[in-house]
């Protein structure tokens, strides 16, 4: 599989093992905008105290996907025959893991929309479980982008599908009902940040079962293991 060898590339030379490595920090970063996000939203942590973290972060990240995006223009300028497929696999996936960090600042700023205290009813235990499950997504991301791990990325592909059609559920659901709208709006944009995070990380984990042209498509069924 061509990911395997754009891996062995990644950590096997200098300049591209260097942009690899600022990928791997630029999802641990998101995972812990993520986790602390939901501190404040499910288990009432004071937003005012993170705030100035996520957003620090926020823009640690955007400026990593840039810098990285630099560096791959020089470096293919330097070697305009090699390292190319990893290189485009790259581009794309710091752009994805560049959106998660942007989706995770809108879902910190949905605690803005509440005021100070937090309506109980607000978040439900069934977002809290597609938070759980967005959270879990982020490991097996990780796992699969740093250990080429095929069957958590298999994972992270076939549950996005399921997942967002579960969310638009909900938020139909939403849309139709006559809740007020101080507990409507905060909930579908909680559920609608959550599906777009959840989407990115799938695009990343295609990266270790398909090829460069196939990236980020995932609507031809179920990925399946090889036949052997």
């Amino acid at each position: 599989m061509v990911i395997k060898t754009l891996i062995e590339a990644w950590r096997s030379r200098g300049a591209i093992r260097h942009m690899y490595d600022e990928l791997m920090e630029m999802l641990r970063a998101t995972q812990g905008m993520f986790e602390r996000i939901g501190r404040i939203l499910f288990d009432g942590e004071d937003p005012e105290a993170l705030a100035s973290d996520i957003y620090a972060t926020d823009v640690r990240v955007n400026k990593t996907e840039r810098k990285i995006r630099k560096q791959i223009v020089e470096h293919l300028a330097v070697h305009p025959t090699g390292d190319v497929p990893a290189c485009l696999v790259l581009m794309s996936i710091v752009k994805d893991a560049e959106r998660v960090g942007d989706y995770c600042k809108n879902l910190f700023e949905v605690r803005s929309l509440l005021g100070k205290a937090v309506p109980p009813d607000v978040m439900t235990d069934d977002i809290r479980q597609i938070y759980q499950r967005v959270r879990d997504t982020f490991e097996l991301t990780r796992r699969a982008i740093g250990e080429c791990d095929e069957e958590a990325a298999r994972a992270v592909a076939n549950a996005e599908k399921p997942l967002a059609h579960e969310v638009d559920a909900k938020v139909a659901e939403i849309a139709t009902s006559e809740m007020p709208a101080r507990i409507a709006v905060p909930r579908a944009l909680a559920l609608r940040h959550m599906k777009r995070i959840h989407a990115h990380l799938a695009n990343i984990a295609t990266s270790v079962l398909q090829p460069v042209h196939k990236l980020d498509y995932l609507d031809e069924g179920p990925l399946r293991p090889p036949k052997k």
